[in-house]
């Protein structure tokens, strides 16, 4: 997986997903089940960066794993922080980077 950061001090996509996770004071399984899912976002995206991608690119991921993941469907229905977990880094690496585009 290409986890190349835009500048080259940086810190590359899966380290400030889990940063900020821990900012958070969210568990170790919650933060290593939402860089998994960051991760699984990603590479089916053939590796674009979430500051590139919207809202028609998540709902083609959530659309993909709801017909061919069960499992993944299951976990989405039960627990829909885990697709808001996509959606709201995704929505604040774009507020970042705008903020750093500023700079």
């Amino acid at each position: 997986m290409s986890n190349v950061a835009t500048h080259p001090n940086a810190p590359k996509l899966l380290d400030e997903v889990r940063a900020r996770i821990r900012r958070l004071n969210y568990s170790i399984r919650t933060e290593d089940i939402y860089v998994d899912w960051v991760r699984r976002f990603v590479l089916f995206h053939d590796e674009r960066h979430p500051r590139d991608m919207g809202a028609s690119e998540i709902e083609a991921f959530l659309t993909h794993l709801a017909y061919t993941d069960e499992r993944s469907a299951q976990c989405l229905i039960f627990h829909p922080y885990a697709a808001c977990g996509v959606t709201s880094f995704s929505n604040r690496c774009a507020s970042s980077t705008s903020a750093h585009k500023r700079s």
